[in-house]
């Protein structure tokens, strides 16, 4: 693996700035690919790298929250909220972008639709400023899903019309080919006594 090697060659010539980039790139795909023990393995390398040049790692707790919050930990929403006020703090909108529509994604499956529409419109935002072409279409594609949860997602034109550039990344290619199917709600028979309706 290319970013392995560029690691490797980054700590031999103590170059720890290139050292910082690529453990936080591995830790990314670590996390994209669901490999939470790798992530957090990498996550810990990068606190300690970031600390002896003395960067912040709001991101390193936004990827840890992210995690945590596809393992079902009870904490994570919290965690999350926390992490995304510090990337916030620190202004780092490339993160803060790809975070809020991690969590979006995320919120989108688990059919929580106000959490979608929130974190997806941020980052929606965000990434106009910056003008992150994947978070946007991205971001447009989750908020497509949340106004449509009752049927299949619509992706607008200019998403669709831009599916097919190279220069989109695998992630916004899969979101947009394919919007994370929102959960399905099962009625209850009778109502539960003790809520009002």
């Amino acid at each position: 693996m290319y970013l392995a090697r560029s690691l490797a060659l980054a700590r031999r010539s103590e170059d720890r700035w290139r050292e910082y980039k690529c453990l936080t790139w591995l830790a990314t795909l670590h996390f994209e690919m669901a490999r939470y023990a790798d992530m957090h393995a990498r996550c810990e390398e990068l606190r300690s790298v970031a600390a002896r040049i003395g960067e912040e790692t709001p991101f390193v707790d936004a990827l840890q929250a992210l995690a945590a919050l596809m393992t079902a930990d009870d904490a994570a929403d919290e965690a999350l909220e926390s992490a995304l006020a510090r990337l916030r703090a620190a202004d780092d909108k490339s993160y803060l972008a790809y975070a809020l529509n991690s969590a979006a994604s995320f919120y989108c499956r688990a059919g929580r639709m106000e959490q979608v529409r929130l974190h997806a419109s941020e980052a929606l935002t965000v990434a106009a400023k910056i003008r992150r072409r994947c978070e946007i279409a991205i971001a447009k594609a989750l908020l497509s899903a949340a106004a449509n949860s009752s049927s299949a997602p619509e992706i607008d034109d200019d998403c669709r019309a831009s599916i097919a550039l190279e220069d989109f990344s695998a992630r916004a290619r899969a979101v947009l080919r394919h919007p994370p199917e929102p959960a399905r709600r099962v009625p209850t028979a009778a109502p539960t006594p003790g809520l009002q309706t």
